[in-house]
């Protein structure tokens, strides 16, 4: 958000469940509004909010009917033509990683694990990001490393997409 607002947007809002987050957003961009959410019922009207970005979200729901939820939730309030931002981490190949997803594996949902804090997180296969995004129209997508907090390199995505201006039949 602090960049979005050094950019010249102002009418923002940010949510997040972990109140910590939000005071951290509250200090540093104190004029814009802030929300704490679980991402299951999202806090706007339907067709209300231009943009949706999601950074590393994704990542720190390891089930997939949450993950439809959220996303179906942010299709309900964008507004026809409205732009969805992804960016979170892709599963990886390498053994480290193949272990954990191994010893988490559950039928169906590749990728879940848990850290040694005990969060239970998930990593993505572009299948599955091609699924849940099914609704929008696709205008980016671009896979590429990171580092992530705790020093690993991970495969991760970055995605654009659009809501289409009449809803498709599902």
């Amino acid at each position: 958000m602090a960049e979005l607002h050094a950019a010249g947007y102002h009418n923002l809002t940010g949510l997040d469940f972990s109140e910590a987050m939000l005071r951290r957003c509250r200090s540093e961009i104190p004029d814009n509004a802030v929300v704490r959410n679980d991402g299951q019922s999202l806090p706007f009207k339907t067709h209300s909010v231009d943009a949706v970005l999601l950074f590393a979200v994704l990542t720190c729901i390891p089930h997939d009917g949450e993950q439809r939820a959220l996303i179906s939730e942010v299709e309900r309030i964008l507004r026809p033509d409205g732009l969805l931002y992804l960016s979170d981490l892709l599963v990886n190949d390498d053994q480290r990683n193949r272990e954990r997803y191994d010893k988490y594996a559950s039928p169906g949902t590749y990728g879940v694990f848990e850290l040694p804090e005990g969060v239970v997180v998930r990593h993505h296969t572009v299948e599955w990001i091609n699924e849940i995004t099914s609704a929008f129209e696709r205008l980016e997508y671009e896979p590429f490393t990171v580092t992530t907090m705790n020093g690993n390199a991970s495969a991760a995505f970055q995605y654009l997409g659009r809501k289409p201006l009449q809803n498709r039949a599902r």
